[in-house]
């Protein structure tokens, strides 16, 4: 099921080409996983929409 969903996720956001769009539907995703009370998803979802070089200096904080 969930390669399923996975799939029906990838459609769904392929409908929206603008990056704006695609940033509104992560903001709702990570907004219903913080009312599921799983914030670290929620957050792991919202890094994905920040500018690479923002995770990048986080990602070689981690390996310090």
């Amino acid at each position: 099921m969930e390669l399923q969903l996975l799939g029906i996720l990838r459609d769904f956001l392929a409908e929206f080409p603008k990056e704006e769009q695609k940033r509104l539907l992560v903001m709702l995703l990570a907004n219903g996983m913080r009312a599921a009370r799983k914030p670290g998803l929620a957050d792991r979802v919202e890094a994905l929409m920040e500018p690479a070089s923002a995770s990048e200096t986080d990602s070689s904080k981690d390996t310090r």
